[in-house]
Formats: structure tokens, C-alpha cells, sequence
């Protein structure tokens, strides 16, 4: 199917920081990881659901799901795992 590009941004909640090093998921198979800025992008099957799942060392990850028609960029925000 064709595809279009997606863009990933991972911040910290709360002071929305970018989370560099964050690993992005399509589907449950690793697409790469976030740079400097917290940004990873990449290419997606354009009107076909799927899912992002994001994971960071010391954060919970989060995730979702959708189906894209044109360019997008999604936005997750995690949280620090508690202390402890």
C-alpha cells in the first residue's frame, strides 16, 4: 500500500521536553528512535489502521491508535516512572 510520512514527537508531561532516545513501535515492530529533539519520523500505510507505542527509560510509555490520509504528526507525552 502506499505510504505517507509521519512524524513522532515525545515530550516529558508537564514541561514538555523532548525525550531523546524514546523507541517508537509500529505495530508492535520497532520503527527506531527519537533524536535529540525528541522527533523520529517515518513512513506509514496511508488509510490502513495501525498502532505507535512509545517506551523511554524512566518513563511509562504510551500509546495509539489510527488510521492517516495525509502527513501527520502525533504528539505523546509521558511521565516519569514514580521513584521507588
Amino acid at each position: 500500500p502506499p505510504t505517507v510520512a509521519l512524524t513522532v514527537r515525545v515530550l516529558v508531561r508537564g514541561s514538555e521536553e523532548p525525550v531523546p532516545k524514546a523507541t517508537v513501535f509500529r505495530n508492535n515492530a520497532t520503527v527506531g528512535q527519537t533524536d535529540s529533539g525528541g522527533v523520529l519520523r517515518a513512513e506509514v500505510p496511508l488509510g490502513v489502521e495501525f498502532s505507535i507505542h512509545v517506551t523511554a527509560a524512566g518513563f511509562i510509555g504510551w500509546g495509539a491508535s489510527a488510521t492517516v490520509s495525509s502527513q501527520e504528526r502525533w504528539t505523546f507525552y509521558l511521565e516519569r516512572e514514580p521513584p521507588g
